[in-house]
């Protein structure tokens, strides 16, 4: 069975975050959930690297094939004897998504000089474990097979080829489009860049996804890859759709002039193009529409990352994987702990009060404020909002400062953050301020902040209270000084400053 190895644990997530803006990995999206395909490419890259070792140069199509019989034989431990008929439609399950890891593996090794004992490998795998289309013809072409719908299979040797051979020849086309009358009436309202950038997309998926080159283009298929592909996977903000259509109108007006397609044929995929503009450029006004790796692209142009600096790019990804997992754990969905900050749990030891203001102390309730303000730091720390903290913080120390300080007010004052005020606030601050760094305390009125507006947009304080306690923190900020603690009569100047002036606005 396959066992984690921390040793590899860096190495595997920087291939997964590459690996989730592949094409290969866009194929399966449709099929499978993230979890599935994550499991699947750890189980195969942790057999890999154990074996081949952590140069990718280095790995042998041996390697490749012992980590995907890894993979199956993990999955046999699971099944043991019980369901020989299960355990094989597993592993057909599995096959096409552990395939694909593999062959992105390969790719980006770059050895290949290996390709035809790599192909013929994948033909040995399926007929030493009786998979595969040989065996299951049905499940690749009848929908009803099975749960999940018929897979594209990657592209062999032979159709990398023939893809390859189609761009050699699109790049002398669009030579001699950028020259041609066709263009020139259309090159004031759409950059050529751009327009080559929608032509080669059309070409390359419409080769990809069906197997055909452009004489052979079909209208549904183009209408397909216009109102599918496009919207989710590439990578371009909602107003740049309008000029999809008309770069590919007039391209495929060159080709029919130029008798690089029929005629007829031509006409067609003209009105088409014309026909199906409308809906996508309405899919793409909507990001519910959009992959997980177009959003990750669309955020890193937003924060006008260098896609050219590999090192950014991995650590904005980083860091947008680290916030997913942090808004999954606020959700209770699974999520991967070695990425998510978990709060110290004081709370079970440190003392407190037995009672106050009517209120009895309850150790479940303790525990349930000890959660809840974990999963409401994590869902803020996760949150577009709050990406700003992120050079000033770690996630630990915001999630620590928030779920500490609420833990400390439930214990002294028996107050559960609904009912938290200015004066259990400012009660439980001046006992910190005289226990942590100056830094770390401007941190907790910071994270302080950010929770206390969120509290309030979410109708879990009072006006008055959320006012009072708002009130505490910017005295805070008025005269912070290490060591000297804002009284409560402060923070009521404060407040009754802030109430002048709001009315003076009305």
């Amino acid at each position: 069975m396959l066992e984690k190895n921390s040793a590899f644990d860096k190495q595997i997530n920087d291939y997964w975050q590459q690996y989730k803006i592949s094409d290969i990995y866009l194929g399966f999206t449709d099929m499978y959930d993230e979890d599935e395909l994550k499991t699947i490419f750890d189980n195969f890259m942790k057999g890999l690297l154990t074996l081949g070792g952590t140069n990718k140069k280095k790995w042998q199509v041996d390697n490749y094939e012992m980590a995907m019989e890894l993979v199956f034989s993990d999955i046999s431990d699971q099944f043991g004897d019980s369901d020989k008929k299960a355990l094989t439609r597993e592993f057909q399950d599995v096959l096409e998504p552990l395939e694909g890891v593999a062959i992105y593996a390969f790719d980006d090794a770059g050895n290949s000089k290996q390709g035809p004992d790599f192909d013929a490998m994948l033909v040995e795998v399926e007929d030493d474990f009786k998979i595969g289309a040989a065996y299951y013809p049905e499940y690749y072409t009848d929908p009803d097979a099975d749960d999940k719908p018929p897979y594209k299979k990657p592209l062999d040797a032979t159709q990398k080829r023939t893809l390859a051979n189609i761009k050699s020849d699109l790049a002398n086309w669009l030579a001699d489009f950028k020259e041609s009358d066709e263009w020139r009436m259309l090159n004031d309202a759409v950059s050529f860049d751009d327009a080559d950038w929608y032509i080669h997309i059309l070409v390359e998926q419409l080769y990809t996804q069906y197997h055909i080159a452009p004489k052979d283009w079909g209208v549904e298929m183009v209408r397909a890859v216009m109102t599918d592909y496009f919207v989710s996977n590439v990578g371009m903000t909602a107003d740049k759709y309008k000029d999809v259509a008309p770069s590919l109108l007039t391209f495929v007006g060159f080709m029919k002039s130029h008798g690089l397609i029929d005629s007829d044929q031509a006409n067609l995929i003209l009105k088409g193009i014309q026909d199906i503009n409308d809906t996508m450029i309405a899919r793409a006004q909507d990001p519910q529409n959009y992959s997980e790796s177009k959003k990750m692209i669309l955020a890193m142009q937003e924060a006008k990352i260098d896609m050219k600096d590999q090192d950014a790019v991995n650590a904005f990804m980083a860091r947008s994987n680290e916030n997913t997992q942090a808004e999954r754990a606020s959700k209770g969905l699974t999520y991967d702990q070695t990425l998510v900050s978990q709060p110290k749990e004081d709370y079970l030891t440190m003392k407190h009060v037995a009672e106050r203001d009517g209120h009895k102390f309850s150790k479940s309730v303790a525990t349930k404020v000890h959660d809840d303000m974990a999963r409401t730091a994590w869902y803020l720390w996760s949150q577009p909002a709050q990406q700003h903290l992120h050079d000033r913080l770690n996630e630990a120390t915001f999630v620590n400062a928030l779920v500490l300080f609420a833990d400390e007010v439930y214990a002294q004052t028996v107050a559960t953050p609904k009912r938290w005020n200015g004066e259990n606030v400012q009660t439980i601050l001046a006992g910190r301020k005289q226990e942590i760094s100056r830094v770390s305390y401007q941190q907790l009125v910071t994270s302080l902040e950010v929770l206390v507006s969120y509290l309030v947009e979410q109708g879990k304080f009072t006006k008055g209270n959320a006012a009072a306690v708002q009130a505490v923190l910017d005295a805070e900020h008025e005269d912070l000084q290490y060591g000297k603690v804002v009284s409560m009569q402060q923070a009521k100047k404060l407040l009754g400053k802030k109430k002048k002036r709001n009315k003076r606005r009305k």
